[in-house]
């Protein structure tokens, strides 16, 4: 769209330097009649605007950048790239995850739910999912798992659409009466994955955070959860 300049008022343009009053620029008159475009604006104003940003300026925007980003990894997200097939298909090795650490500061985790955590017997973070919650019993019978409210709940088998070999390996501990503030986690990919038939439940205290995005390079698919 133009606009034109009228006799009745010449346009105004600041340009580089100071005015006599201090304003920081003078001022430029563009002749009466001249056809004012938003590209020509631009041309004319953009110049003289990027003269008056000075080094510190720039460094300062980074020191925010940077700082703002700091803050974010240490109490809202975090990033890992995953080591390891037994949270196959449904993330794979070397898929790159996105965590927030601040799903659980004021829920609990939920059956479903893709976690970082660190066990009692294993002093580093693990990615596994959420079977059992507290006060749950868990049993793995015939290589399914099966979901009580008590010993003498006839309990319902869970529905895992997720995997990709339904069965699960009855290994290590599998009946099970899950305490408060404990989970009882499992692998997608039953048959690699080391967990809490072996590790036993894992402590609410010990979770990092939730998987919310997962980005495969190889597929370059980004699936969120």
């Amino acid at each position: 769209m133009l606009r034109m300049a009228t006799n009745r008022c010449p346009a105004l343009l600041p340009t580089a330097g100071r005015s006599a009053g201090g304003f920081g620029a003078t001022r430029k008159v563009i002749p009466c009649g001249v056809a004012l475009n938003f590209a020509s604006r631009v041309k004319m104003y953009l110049p003289v605007y990027m003269k008056n940003i000075n080094r510190k300026d720039i460094f300062a925007v980074i020191a925010v950048g940077v700082i703002v980003s700091i803050l974010l990894r240490l109490f809202l997200f975090d990033v890992f790239i995953v080591k390891g097939d037994s949270m196959t298909p449904t993330i794979e090795d070397g898929d790159v995850v996105f965590i927030n650490k601040m799903a659980y500061a004021f829920s609990t985790p939920k059956r479903g739910d893709i976690i970082v955590v660190i066990p009692r017997e294993l002093p580093k973070k693990i990615l596994k999912r959420v079977v059992a919650v507290p006060g749950e019993r868990i049993e793995i019978l015939k290589n399914r798992v099966v979901i009580k409210k008590d010993r003498t709940d006839s309990g319902e088998v869970l529905k895992e659409e997720y995997l990709e070999l339904p069965d699960t390996p009855d290994v290590g501990k599998t009946v099970l009466n899950i305490d408060p503030r404990e989970y009882f986690v499992l692998g997608d990919n039953r048959y690699m994955s080391i967990d809490s038939r072996e590790l036993g439940p894992v402590d609410d205290w010990k979770i990092k955070g939730k998987v919310i995005f997962d980005f495969n390079f190889r597929k370059l698919s980004f699936k969120p959860f």
